[in-house]
């Protein structure tokens, strides 16, 4: 259950092509390729690696990490408050309206664990703790400042820029197949390959990505222990954003 966060190079899969299959024209740059697609058919996020990155905003935008994929959560530096996406249709508009003061979550009392609520008087508008994901940019609710953005990544071979794979028998039998079953339908079309035999290739690679998911999705005992936490939790779930879920899962006092 659940995937053990090892990776193994592509090399790996290109061998095991070679191995299982027989197939000889195996070019790295395509077998890449095909990893991000089957790695999105999968549709689990444990395969990804997550990041944390401190970015500057100037002129409410700030460019996000190359390796970007996915958002898990983003909050300002100066009161660490977490920001949430907007629903302001305006919100790339120059125009912001000062409002009055806000509360928020910002301190705990190490001795009691206990959050506190605290005024905070920025020149804001209502959308002033706010994000909006647009193409390569983040855009937020003011003009300058910086942000601790913690993010998705597809694992990238630092040596050879190519993707990484998590070294689990199951997933990697994943990718092989679906690679696999790519090159024996290009062999199909050119009459070198029977369709019975592209119809079983393409079988194996459909079950093997199910496996792949379900290793991926159920979750082990330790992660088991957190979710039922989570059911037995008697905190609010604005108290978890704005604390950054740092409660979250943990287990609560009957």
């Amino acid at each position: 259950m659940s995937l053990s966060g090892k990776y193994t190079s592509i090399q790996e899969v290109v061998e095991r092509i070679h191995r299982d299959y027989g197939f000889t024209e195996v070019h790295e740059d395509e077998i890449a390729e095909w990893i991000w697609d089957i790695v999105g058919l999968i549709g689990a996020s444990e395969p990804y690696q997550e990041k944390p990155i401190t970015l500057t905003v100037e002129d409410y935008r700030t460019k996000l990490p190359c390796d970007f994929y996915s958002l898990t959560s983003v909050r300002d530096t100066t009161y660490y408050i977490e920001l949430r996406p907007t629903f302001d249709r305006y919100h790339l508009s120059s125009d912001k309206t000062a409002v009055s003061d806000t509360e928020f979550l910002t301190e705990m009392d190490p001795a009691t664990g206990e959050w506190f609520y605290t005024t905070i008087s920025p020149e804001i508008y209502p959308e002033y703790y706010t994000y909006k994901l647009q193409g390569e940019y983040m855009f937020v609710g003011f003009s300058t400042g910086e942000i601790e953005l913690i993010y998705d990544a597809f694992p990238i071979d630092p040596a050879t820029r190519l993707p990484l794979i998590p070294d689990d028998p199951k997933y990697l039998e994943a990718v092989v197949t679906h690679c696999a079953s790519k090159i024996a339908f290009r062999l199909m079309l050119k009459d070198l390959l029977s369709e019975r035999k592209l119809e079983r290739i393409e079988q194996l690679a459909l079950f093997a990505a199910g496996a792949a998911r379900n290793k991926a999705l159920i979750p082990d005992p330790h992660k088991m222990e957190s979710i039922r936490n989570m059911w037995k939790s008697p905190h609010s779930y604005y108290q978890h954003f704005e604390t950054g879920d740092v409660d979250r899962g943990s287990r609560q006092k009957d």
